[in-house]
């Protein structure tokens, strides 16, 4: 995944090295929510595993506006890397779980 978010988006690693966790708490807009989701929740899993972080996204009812809540929380540097996966997928062609190889046709 961090190969292919590459291509669209430069990654900064974080200098953070603090092991205390923190929570972040960004926001996406709605319509990108199923893009970040992926098919069968495959990309947020993947990323998830891949950044070491709890990921909770808010629900289709807890929604108000055009934006979704996202919140983060993890070591910082894992923290930073799972903001910078969730930006690179919004970024990345609809049909990413499958060009990320995390579904098959």
């Amino acid at each position: 995944m961090m190969e292919q978010a590459q291509t669209v988006l430069p990654f900064t690693p974080s200098e953070d090295t603090s092991e205390e966790p923190v929570d972040k708490d960004i926001t996406i807009p709605n319509k990108n929510v199923g893009q970040v989701l992926g098919r069968r929740a495959a990309i947020i899993s993947e990323i998830r595993n891949t950044s070491n972080c709890k990921i909770i996204i808010e629900k289709d009812g807890e929604v108000v506006g055009d934006d979704r809540k996202i919140k983060i929380t993890g070591k910082p540097k894992d923290v930073h890397l799972a903001e910078y996966l969730i930006s690179a997928v919004q970024m990345m062609p609809k049909d990413a779980s499958y060009k990320l190889g995390l579904l098959q046709h």
